[in-house]
């Protein structure tokens, strides 16, 4: 068993790529997520969307989440949305 799921968000050049990657770890058993934000100066509602998916996901198995690597531009969305206290960024 993996001892934890790194998904590289910069990886996917759509949110449907991204759709089926979340579908594929929700169906796995449950291991700690961590989501790598590296490159990403911008992100969109959709890709949010599926961060908050895996975010419930985890917090419904009692499965460790967490963001890593955001930028000043992506953290001033996740601000905007009231979403960045839910998260626990690792630096």
């Amino acid at each position: 068993m993996a001892k934890e799921v790194v998904v590289l968000l910069s990886g996917y050049s759509n949110v449907d790529e991204l759709e089926k990657k979340v579908h594929r770890i929700v169906s796995a058993p449950a291991v700690p997520i961590l989501v790598d934000l590296e490159g990403i100066t911008f992100i969109l509602p959709s890709v949010v969307r599926e961060i908050v998916r895996l975010y419930k996901h985890c917090k419904k198995s009692s499965v460790s989440f967490r963001l890593i690597n955001m930028s000043p531009g992506v953290r001033e969305t996740f601000d905007t949305l009231n979403l960045t206290k839910r998260f626990e960024e690792l630096r």
